[in-house]
């Protein structure tokens, strides 16, 4: 649905997008993670027409990235917030709706506030709205015209813990009914829980690109804890390789056996053994 090819971005100064390659898959849930300043930012600009292309081609469903064709293709929901403060969140709505020419715009227009539970809000205006409901209403407006492809540039920064459940639950949902979703986003856990893949992203290059299961598996997903009788015992152990938190030394999976062997396991009161988590991997790999 999505075929990127040699992407280069070049500003004044800098190279932000360094020659990435990437397919992204029909009915695809798909993550691009990093850290500010990776690229992230000026890839969804290119894929949007937003930004132009330095080098390098997109196609969004054999289209050229930016026509007319590809831009039908894709809601986007930008991280910052761009919409009339002034105007009531239905008109929000039936303003787009209209200028897209959105068939039944009306029913659309009430059928999207309701599935996001604005719809006893829509006549109040937008910066009379919480958070998490402006970010609701923009996710409203980029599926007006029920695009194949949905954009989501951070789509649950700044809000609240139970409207980003709602959102992950919403996109669970259309993902099962088809839609091929790109998102964005610092939360890491946001990734793991929602993609089928993910991307990682340092200083304009792609690290990796892997299925989520199986990045952690490759990365080594097993740590294991040891709890030691006093803090002393734990200091000594650690020495300069390892982290004392407390009376407790995590130390990586493969090390486990070697250490036991090493050291004197009477002072070791308990053992955990743990996964690491995706964004402990994304830390490894961008360090």
């Amino acid at each position: 649905m999505i075929k990127i090819k040699s992407l280069h971005k070049r500003y004044p100064g800098m190279h932000a997008v360094k020659g990435i390659n990437l397919n992204i898959k029909s009915g695809e849930f798909f993550a691009l993670l990093g850290p500010n300043g990776a690229g992230k930012t000026s890839i969804i600009g290119m894929l949007t027409g937003l930004t132009t292309i330095s080098e390098g081609s997109i196609k969004v469903d054999s289209h050229i990235a930016g026509s007319e064709e590809a831009k039908k293709k894709i809601g986007f929901v930008p991280q910052e917030f761009n919409m009339d403060i002034f105007e009531t969140a239905y008109n929000v709505l039936h303003y787009n709706a209209q200028y897209f020419n959105v068939e039944k715009h009306v029913e659309r227009v009430n059928l999207l506030l309701t599935e996001l539970g604005l719809y006893e809000h829509r006549n109040k205006k937008v910066k009379e709205l919480s958070g998490g409901m402006k970010r609701k209403l923009m996710i409203a407006r980029a599926l007006l015209h029920d695009p194949e492809i949905i954009i989501l540039d951070e789509p649950t920064a700044g809000i609240d813990v139970e409207s980003r459940k709602f959102i992950w639950k919403y996109f669970r949902e259309a993902n099962k009914n088809g839609k091929t979703i790109l998102l964005t986003t610092h939360y890491i856990e946001e990734a793991e829980q929602l993609c089928n893949r993910v991307g990682i992203l340092h200083k304009g290059e792609l690290l990796a690109i892997e299925n989520v299961k199986d990045l952690m598996l490759k990365y080594n997903m097993q740590k294991v804890t040891l709890d030691f009788k006093t803090k002393k015992d734990a200091v000594q152990f650690a020495g300069d390789k390892y982290t004392v938190n407390n009376k407790s030394v995590t130390v990586p999976g493969e090390r486990f056996t070697k250490i036991l062997d090493e050291f004197t396991t009477e002072k070791i009161v308990q053992v955990h053994t743990h996964d690491k988590s995706l964004e402990e991997i994304f830390l490894e790999m961008i360090q």
